[in-house]
Formats: structure tokens, C-alpha cells, sequence
């Protein structure tokens, strides 16, 4: 059974209004959010500075 024009237009509407809501799915990391591993990195860098430096006024 061949589609009518109308169909056709609105097969393409709805593939491309789920094209639009596929993108909008995908995370999206904004500069001011943090996620865990960036949280994690930042207190081991901040435990191995405190180390050192703690370890350089035992001397």
C-alpha cells in the first residue's frame, strides 16, 4: 500500500521530533555542575598535597 503525501510529511514530523528528543536525552555537563569522579579527584589531590606538606614540617 503506497503512503500518501500527507503520511509521508507526517512520518518525517515524527522522526524528526524523535531525532529532537534523542539529543535532548544525552547529559550535558555544564561547567558549574561537578559529578562524583570530579569530587573524588579533588579530595585526593587535596590529601596527597596535605601530605606532603605535613610531612615537610616534620623535618
Amino acid at each position: 500500500m503506497a503512503m500518501t503525501e500527507f503520511e509521508k510529511k507526517m512520518l518525517a514530523e515524527v522522526k524528526g521530533i524523535r531525532k529532537e528528543l534523542h539529543e535532548m536525552n544525552k547529559p550535558v555537563k555544564i561547567d558549574s555542575q561537578v559529578d562524583g569522579k570530579d569530587i573524588v579527584n579533588a579530595v585526593n589531590e587535596n590529601m596527597l598535597n596535605a601530605i606532603k606538606t605535613s610531612g615537610e614540617s616534620w623535618k
